[in-house]
């Protein structure tokens, strides 16, 4: 995400936001920000849950849910999932 962030600044500022390049650099960006996995190693919870981040270097994933038809945001909890 934020490679693709960086892309988009310079892809803006060199190709102006209408131009082709740009574009598939948003859309890509786009879908990298709604990315959602489906986490079933929750004993207690499972179904769709959006990942947030990781850290410890990759050790622990951070993730939000889960996510329901209409999502709402606020029902959501956060859980943390070592590897």
């Amino acid at each position: 995400e934020r490679l693709l962030c960086k892309l988009s600044d310079i892809s803006r500022r060199t190709h102006g936001h209408e131009h082709r390049t740009t574009k598939i650099v948003v859309s890509s960006l786009t879908l990298v920000r709604q990315h959602r996995n489906v986490i079933s190693w929750l004993e207690d919870v499972s179904g769709l849950f959006q990942a947030l981040r990781y850290e410890n270097d990759g050790e622990v994933c951070v993730v939000q849910g889960p996510i329901s038809s209409p999502r709402n945001v606020e029902e959501e909890c956060h859980y943390h999932h070592p590897f």
